[in-house]
């Protein structure tokens, strides 16, 4: 996976930095999806159209391409390129449509360019202000406060797999990974976790139903935090989560600094 950022390109903007983060998760996760060898690039630049500002990041990747005669109808919900792909590769026009959606209630638009049998490149650009007074925040530093604590990432998505993983490796933490909420089960019979990182939605055993099991079965032992990952923003509340059996909620795409200060306080 390649990564090329303008060097134009503001350290900080003002935008809506988890529905922008959700949108480049979702075509990346298709790019990996539908792309057995080659390469995929993720691309960052500004442009100028008129007196707007636009803040244009690309998603290419060398998999199977789209048919030209389905470009047009990409975006619409539960749309994919021919039934053989789905069999396949399982679906993704729902992701599509609502990222659609997403990109343009911010007032920005989505683009496609593919072909089939050679790649597809999808663009998406947004309006973006840069702050005028900007002060960083105060949060926790990142610290080795979490070296060499053992944690369970339970996870179908390769790609936030793969972001999770970098944060965890960066923090010292060593970790398994679950596909679904029933291997999660299993793994925490086998051995003891520090820390589980549970996503919510997944095949077999959702992430609800995983943390109720593990919770009987360490009714009468030590209990460990359980972090519950959601990219439902809305329809997710933390005061839920916490009379469901979980310690914690962080949003997608995992704000480093914030998902840092959360482990560090469960942990501690």
């Amino acid at each position: 996976m390649n990564v090329r950022i303008a060097s134009e390109v503001p350290q900080w903007i003002n935008g809506d930095r988890t529905r922008l983060a959700q949108v480049l998760t979702n075509l990346m996760t298709n790019a990996v999806k539908f792309t057995k060898e080659g390469s995929i690039t993720v691309g960052l630049e500004t442009k100028t159209k008129g007196d707007v500002n636009l803040l244009v990041f690309s998603v290419s990747d060398t998999g199977i391409g789209i048919a030209k005669e389905k470009l047009s109808l990409i975006f619409e919900s539960f749309t994919q390129g021919s039934r053989d792909t789905t069999r396949k590769y399982g679906g993704t026009g729902l992701g599509l449509a609502i990222s659609k959606k997403l990109i343009e209630l911010q007032g920005g638009s989505i683009e496609v360019e593919s072909e089939q049998g050679v790649g597809s490149k999808f663009t998406v650009s947004v309006p973006f202000s840069e702050p005028k007074n900007y002060h960083q925040s105060t949060s926790i530093a990142e610290d080795n406060s979490l070296n060499g604590k053992h944690a369970l990432l339970v996870e179908d998505n390769e790609v936030n797999v793969m972001l999770l993983s970098r944060l965890l490796k960066r923090w010292g933490v060593t970790f398994d990974v679950a596909e679904n909420g029933q291997v999660a089960v299993e793994r925490t019979i086998e051995k003891d976790y520090d820390l589980i990182l549970m996503d919510l939605h997944m095949p077999v055993m959702d992430g609800y139903k995983a943390t109720r099991k593990i919770r009987e079965l360490q009714r009468n032992q030590y209990r460990v935090p359980i972090v519950a990952l959601t990219a439902s923003a809305v329809t997710v509340v933390r005061e839920d989560m916490l009379q469901q059996g979980f310690d914690e909620l962080v949003y997608k795409p995992y704000p480093p600094k914030e998902l840092f200060a959360k482990l560090k306080m469960l942990l501690s």
